[in-house]
């Protein structure tokens, strides 16, 4: 097993090459970090030294599944019901601004209506 050496943050230590393919395709180490084999005194960027990661982009959910933990999308169930929900407030809200904007005109004139029957009954004099 050839171990590399790897200077990227926050890599401290010697790596293998399928331990630089899951940190690289996880974005933890970038395609022009600087790498080399172990005893060598070369520096090499990851590109260089693993070509193929760059064209293995197909698999990278593979590794980044690894990496992350899976989000679970938000339910288009929830989503209507919040709606309705939300709608149904609002036609509930004007409903009832409007049933009291009646009440008030009927209360008025009402009130207006027992003058006139009580005028009426008043004996003109």
């Amino acid at each position: 097993m050839d171990l590399y050496e790897v200077m990227a943050e926050g890599c401290h230590k010697l790596l293998n090459s399928q331990e630089i393919a899951v940190l690289y395709h996880a974005g933890e180490l970038t395609r022009h970090d600087p790498c080399k084999p172990l005893g060598k005194t070369l520096w090499r960027t990851i590109d260089e030294l693993f070509p193929l990661l760059k064209d293995d982009e197909g698999d990278s959910d593979l590794f980044a599944s690894a990496a992350t933990p899976a989000r679970k999308p938000f339910p288009v169930l929830t989503l209507c019901l919040f709606t309705a929900a939300l709608l149904a407030s609002v036609v509930h809200f004007a409903w009832n601004r409007a049933h009291d904007e009646w009440n008030k005109e009927s209360t008025k004139a009402g009130k207006r209506g027992e003058g006139l029957q009580q005028d009426a009954r008043r004996p003109s004099g």
